[in-house]
C-alpha cells in the first residue's frame, strides 16, 4: 500500500502579508489533517515557536498526528547578511559557525515543547554540507532540502535520511501572488493537484509540499481537502516524514554530500524569501 506524508512550513513573520500570524493557519491545517484521518510534518522557524510557545504547545496537546521540525532560526534574515555569506561563503544559509549557532537555537526551541530533534527543513530548500553535518551531529534523522519528482528515492548518508519532495511543491504560489498574477495562482493551483494524481495513478509513494499560508491564500484550504480526499479514496496511508524511512528504501551512501544536488530542483531561486 502507498504512503503519503503531507508537509508545509511555518513562519515568524518575516516581512510579507501573508506570514502575519502565519502559525494560526497551522490550526485549521492540523484540524483538515485529523478530519481526513491523516497525519503532517510542519517544519517551524525557531523564532516562531518561541515567540508563539503557548500556541505550539496547545496545539500539539490536541494534534497527535501533527510532528513539528525545525526549519531555520530566522529564515534567512536579514536578507543582506545572508546575501553576503552567499557571495563570500557560497552558501546562502552561512558558513559552519552560523549554521550551528542558528540550528542549535532552533533544536532548543524544539526541545522546550519536548520535542526531541528529528525532521528538518532549511528555509528555500539552503541546506548544504554543513547542513547535514551538524543535523546529524545534533541528532537529528531526517532532512527533506531536495524535490526530485517521481518515483521516490530516500538518500541516507552517514546517520541522515534525505527525503525528497517527489510531487509539484506549492511555493510558486507566493511567487504569483506577490506579482499580483491571480489567474496563474489558480492555474498553480491546478497543478499541484494534477501532479499528485498522476502520481497516484503511477502508485507512486508521495512526499508533498503544502504550506498552510498557500492552501489558505489559494483557495482557502479546498486544494488541500481535494489532495487529501484523492489520496485517501487511493488507499494511501498518512504518514509523519520522520516515519518513511521504515516504510521505504534507501539508497545508502551515494557519494559526497555535495553530490545531493543531482537532480534537484532550485525552486528556492524564484522565490521572495
Amino acid at each position: 500500500m502507498p504512503f503519503a506524508s503531507i508537509t508545509g512550513d511555518v513562519h515568524h513573520h518575516i516581512g510579507y502579508s501573508f506570514t502575519k500570524k502565519e502559525h494560526l493557519l497551522a490550526e485549521r491545517y492540523a484540524q483538515i489533517i485529523r478530519e481526513h484521518e491523516a497525519k503532517a510534518t510542519l517544519f517551524v522557524t525557531g523564532k516562531c515557536i518561541e515567540r508563539e510557545r503557548d500556541f505550539w504547545i496547545k496545539l500539539l496537546s490536541t494534534h497527535n498526528h501533527i510532528e513539528l521540525g525545525g526549519h531555520t532560526y530566522s529564515a534567512l534574515k536579514p536578507d543582506i547578511l545572508h546575501s553576503v555569506f552567499k557571495q563570500f561563503f557560497n552558501s546562502r544559509y552561512g558558513p559552519y559557525f552560523y549554521q550551528y549557532a542558528d540550528i542549535s537555537k532552533t533544536t532548543n526551541a524544539l526541545k522546550k515543547l519536548g520535542i526531541a530533534p528529528m525532521s528538518w527543513r532549511t528555509h528555500s530548500y539552503q541546506g548544504d554540507a554543513n547542513t547535514f553535518q551538524i543535523l546529524q551531529k545534533l541528532g537529528f534523522t531526517v532532512v527533506s532540502d531536495l524535490i526530485m519528482p517521481g518515483q521516490l528515492r530516500i538518500l541516507k548518508v552517514g546517520s541522515l535520511y534525505h527525503i525528497p519532495v517527489n510531487v509539484r511543491p506549492d511555493d510558486a504560489i507566493y511567487i504569483h501572488l506577490l506579482k499580483g498574477d491571480y489567474p496563474q495562482v489558480k492555474v498553480e493551483g491546478r497543478r499541484i493537484k494534477e501532479g499528485i494524481h498522476n502520481s497516484i495513478l503511477r502508485g507512486h509513494d508521495i512526499v508533498a509540499q503544502l504550506h498552510p499560508s498557500s492552501m489558505k491564500l489559494l483557495d482557502d484550504f479546498n486544494t488541500l481537502t481535494e489532495i487529501l480526499d484523492m489520496l485517501r479514496q487511493h488507499n494511501y496511508t498518512f504518514i509523519k516524514l520522520s516515519e518513511t524511512p521504515q516504510l521505504c528504501g534507501t539508497i545508502e551512501d551515494v557519494g559526497a554530500l555535495t553530490r545531493l544536488s543531482q537532480g534537484y530542483t532550485p525552486i528556492s531561486e524564484g522565490l521572495p524569501f
